[in-house]
């Protein structure tokens, strides 16, 4: 079963044109490593070193849901790695199934990420594949017919990761054991969709990102936030805000950044020690003394992260990237005048429960170019806002007066 790539025969090349588009379009998309595990130093083994012949069969099963696939039967993949996000491997299969009483051969195309080797690497891996197995499917239960996720599709989450601390009767629920016929002893994987096969590309050939783009972002973002306040609210046994807290302790973890987060932030202090008393006032903020924003950056800065990427016990929470500055981990989608229509969020290894403010920050002060911030931070801010009121939908009354509040603190 997990032979080495073939180049099919005419008459296969042939049957395969004639795949149905929900397998060419929806079905098989493409997702990518967030920036800090893809500098995790990880080596990228084959395909056929990583999976089970199993494990193939099962990620198949679950992109062709809910087509029948008793019939289906894998022929061969073969596997590269992609070099702009390290230790992720593009995933290239060959499999034939019965389709209106003839056995056909078609081709799909999946993103196949390892577990890293670095301690950080794990643990963020194992917070995407947490959120993977056990929340995504949540989020895509309460989004209505014509709302599309902002993530991919996960096909395939092997490894152990948290178990959920509180069952919500409303919501489907996984008890946290890996896929049936999956080797335990085997490697972590997960198995997404391939979002190149719908033309998404990534963001990062342009180092900040104009209006579309950040538009673009926002809406992914919005869909994100809302629906998660909408499970965040779905449990009746539980107060209103406090589920996925409850259920889901790894979306609120102890250390609010990462190790290489805080070898950045360390660095920076160093920096503005070093070079703060001697910077004239006028290169920065002309006619002021910056020596007192100095001083205040030095004592208060790792605080003031910290009390941003905590859970408020008044305003807002939801669920937040907290990675969207990078522009790796966003994917767009243009139209044929090359302006960017959607996106999709990847490397969710950061995914965390804390004030939706943070992420819009993160977009309008941290990848957005100098046109943006300096006359369309009000604009965006306010369309933020309406396009997270598709919530209301379904009825919940959710305090967005909290997150006009933490827009303006920021």
């Amino acid at each position: 079963m997990n032979q080495q790539w073939k180049a099919p025969s005419a008459a296969s090349s042939r049957s395969s044109s004639q795949r149905s588009n929900s397998s060419s379009t929806g079905d098989t998309q493409r997702t990518s490593a967030s920036a800090s595990s893809g500098k995790s130093q990880t080596s990228a083994g084959s395909a056929s070193e990583l999976l089970q012949p199993e494990d193939v069969h099962a990620a198949l099963k679950n992109m062709l849901f809910p087509r029948n696939c008793d019939t289906l039967c894998v022929l061969g993949q073969d596997s590269r790695s992609l070099a702009e996000y390290p230790g992720v491997l593009k995933l290239k299969v060959v499999y034939s199934l019965m389709v209106e009483q003839r056995v056909k051969q078609f081709k799909a195309s999946m993103v196949l990420k390892q577990q890293p080797r670095s301690v950080e690497g794990q643990r963020l891996f194992g917070r995407e594949l947490a959120f993977y197995r056990h929340v995504d499917p949540q989020l895509r239960h309460v989004m209505v017919q014509t709302m599309q996720s902002p993530v991919p599709r996960s096909y395939l989450t092997r490894g152990h990761c948290e178990v959920p601390k509180h069952r919500n009767p409303s919501m489907p629920f996984h008890k946290g054991a890996p896929e049936p016929g999956c080797d335990v002893s085997a490697p972590s994987v997960l198995i997404l969709q391939d979002l190149s096969v719908d033309g998404f590309r990534p963001a990062h050939q342009q180092p900040e990102m104009d209006y579309r783009h950040c538009s673009a972002a926002l809406r992914a973002l919005a869909v994100l936030h809302g629906s998660s306040a909408v499970v965040d609210r779905s449990d009746p046994k539980l107060k209103r805000g406090s589920y996925l807290k409850t259920a889901f302790p790894f979306l609120v973890p102890d250390r609010c950044m990462t190790a290489s987060q805080e070898s950045l932030y360390e660095r920076g202090m160093r920096m503005i020690g070093a070079l703060g008393p001697h910077m004239e006032p006028q290169h920065l903020l002309p006619g002021r003394d910056v020596s007192k924003v100095v001083r205040f950056l030095q004592r208060h800065l790792h605080r003031l992260i910290e009390d941003i990427l905590t859970p408020h016990p008044e305003q807002l929470n939801t669920l937040c990237h907290t990675n969207c500055m990078s522009a790796s981990n966003l994917q767009f989608i243009q139209d044929q005048r090359h302006r960017p229509v959607q996106c999709k969020l990847i490397g969710l290894g950061q995914v965390r429960y804390c004030r939706p403010a943070v992420d819009i920050a993160l977009i309008l002060f941290c990848a957005a170019d100098r046109e943006v911030r300096a006359s369309k931070v009000r604009e965006i801010k306010s369309r933020q806002i309406k396009i997270s009121s598709f919530v209301q939908i379904f009825s919940f009354k959710l305090p967005f007066a909290s997150l006009k509040i933490s827009l303006k603190q920021f």
